[in-house]
């Protein structure tokens, strides 16, 4: 079994939160020392794609390697469907929407979204939510 990060706490303040369920549970963070620690593990064991399950839905994140060769993290642009399962809603919208979920460098688990009118437009960062790490299963 891979190594899972659904140990770990995400203590932003104020935390945005993508589940009405997950707001309740406000905690102190974990250490970074222990994130490093879980990091190097999960990224051993997935150099260039990792497989989560959250929410019931499976997606396929791919590293963002830099030019120094550094994990950034992973992450995937996903369908509307996929992140309609994840967050529990879709804003009624006119614009176009680009949804992404990322695994960032800390093992913080967000979706963001960005819009644009139409194909002409250039896409625009329209917001974002993280989402609790218990709620995420490695593949």
């Amino acid at each position: 079994m891979k190594t899972q990060i659904n140990t770990l706490v995400n203590g932003a303040v104020p935390a945005k939160i993508a589940r009405v369920d997950d707001k309740a549970a406000q905690q102190p963070g974990s250490s970074f020392e222990e994130r490093a620690t879980l990091k190097r593990r999960v990224e051993e064991e997935n150099p260039t794609v990792m497989k989560v399950k959250l929410y019931g839905v499976e997606v396929e994140l791919a590293a963002n390697i830099s030019c120094s060769g550094r994990n950034n993290g992973w992450s995937a642009i996903i369908s509307e469907k996929e992140a309609e399962a994840i967050l529990g809603y879709i804003p009624t919208h006119t614009y176009q929407i680009n949804y992404e979920l990322t695994v960032d460098a800390n093992l913080m688990v967000e979706i963001s979204w960005a819009i644009r009118r139409n194909e002409r437009c250039e896409w625009k960062p329209s917001g974002y939510l993280f989402i609790r790490e218990k709620n995420i299963t490695i593949l």
